[in-house]
């Protein structure tokens, strides 16, 4: 009660105003991503728009770093050059316009598997149906490369305008304000999907990521016009960024390398962040293989995604507004590292024993894994980012977030489909996966 108490007796200025802008800009992108996410996975595995093979959806997240490594040196140009506002805008933009014209792509597409499907003409739906699936891989592949960027950037600017104290109060309700736009948007997933079909849903993401470049944009433009903007000029921090202009003029590898070395604690970031990845995708790919081996009709699969992370969305706002504002006063950044990997372990050991058992189990573990990212890790994160300097947060925490990031899932997907060709991903093969989640689990505690 303290925290809304509080709330209902804050001025409302320009950098409250700002605030709230980006928060809106996270939600929309939330709701945009939770659409596109169900809509792209159900074709994807779907034997008449995408690949009949699961081993295809980890090949295809494999191959997620190197675009979004392309994407991170083409935002560090931009960057450069033109400040974080327009580097927002435009990587905002793109995503948006891919989604637009990839949904309208395969729309058309689809129309010509219909029609072809009626005549029986073999060789036009093979054509059709192989430009289904490569435009979307390629969409899976942007959508993942570029989801974590835009979500970098959003915190970046929050953590450059807010004290460690503001933020430490005011960080969880502005997540939570995303989770809950997210379980609105997975709850009507499908609904949706049953009025304007899988492709209507892809433009559904794109507007909501338009009017996230929006809000965004609003946001920029208050710290602008008030003085108190994100630069590299002067860290307000006071924490030090003379080797800025020294990693400017040298190669993007090379800048990364004299950043985390100027910043040791990146670096324990970052190996921290390819462990909970690597657990994420193998968590992530048993879900997977069990709503397709469980759920056979496309529409219905995207639904039970879609109700999945209604369930995630939603006990992560719980935790965001209840729970989180009142253990950040008694519980310190560091120890809630530890509290996700313990829980964790628990329930990769309860998986490996229950694995044979339906789809539930293996989405509770989900639904407890992805709770805990938005939530716990999440927050643990933005509050030390908080405490960096500008290029620290702008550049560094951008190749942790999309490359680390990237290269977790990407490595263990490459893996996972190696073993999926090996050992077939049927229910009675996947207690290997079960066990690989807990070594996982293990290495990252």
């Amino acid at each position: 009660m303290a925290i809304w108490k509080s709330i209902r007796h804050v001025e409302v200025t320009p950098k409250i105003k700002s605030v709230i802008g980006m928060a809106l800009a996270i939600a929309f992108h939330f709701a945009g991503y939770e659409f596109a996410r169900s809509s792209i996975l159900a074709m994807f595995t779907s034997k008449r728009t995408g690949f009949s093979s699961p081993s295809a959806l980890s090949f295809a997240t494999g191959c997620v770093a190197p675009f979004a490594f392309a994407l991170l040196w083409l935002y560090t140009r931009i960057l450069d050059k033109s400040g974080p506002r327009k580097a927002l805008r435009y990587s905002t933009l793109s995503s948006s316009a891919i989604l637009f014209f990839g949904g309208l792509m395969l729309s058309t597409i689809n129309t010509y598997l219909e029609d072809d499907g009626e005549s029986s003409n073999v060789t036009s739906t093979t054509i059709y149906h192989q430009i289904s699936k490569g435009t979307l891989w390629i969409m899976f592949v942007l959508q993942n490369a570029f989801v974590q960027l835009l979500y970098t950037q959003h915190w970046s600017f929050l953590g450059s305008i807010q004290t460690s104290e503001e933020a430490a109060v005011r960080f969880a309700p502005i997540a939570g304000v995303g989770s809950i736009i997210s379980t609105i948007a997975a709850c009507l997933v499908s609904p949706l999907v049953e009025r304007i079909g899988l492709t209507g849903l892809l433009y559904c993401a794109a507007l909501g990521l338009a009017i996230s470049a929006v809000c965004a944009d609003w946001a920029y433009n208050l710290s602008e016009k008030h003085g108190f903007e994100p630069t590299g000029k002067d860290d307000a921090k006071g924490n030090s960024t003379n080797s800025s202009s020294e990693a400017h003029s040298a190669s993007f590898i090379s800048r990364a390398r004299i950043l985390f070395r100027r910043v040791p604690i990146l670096g324990a970031i970052c190996v921290e962040e390819l462990s909970y990845h690597g657990l994420s995708s193998v968590v992530n790919f048993l879900f997977m293989a069990q709503a397709k081996l469980s759920i056979v009709d496309d529409k219905s699969r995207a639904g039970w995604t879609g109700y999945s992370y209604a369930m995630i969305n939603g006990a992560s706002g719980v935790m965001q507004f209840l729970v989180i504002p009142l253990a950040v006063k008694y519980i310190d950044p560091k120890h809630i590292f530890m509290i996700n990997p313990t829980v964790m372990l628990v329930c990769t050991l309860l998986l490996l024993k229950r694995i044979a058992s339906p789809i539930y189990v293996t989405t509770a573990t989900l639904v407890v894994l992805k709770t805990m990212e938005y939530s716990l890790r999440g927050l643990a994160h933005e509050l030390l980012y908080v405490t960096l300097d500008y290029e620290s947060r702008f550049v560094g925490k951008e190749i942790i977030g999309v490359v680390a990031n990237r290269i977790g899932k990407s490595g263990m997907a490459v893996l996972l489909s190696l073993l999926s060709m090996k050992f077939g991903s049927n229910s009675d093969n996947l207690h290997y996966l079960a066990f690989v989640a807990v070594t996982f689990s293990a290495v990252w505690l």
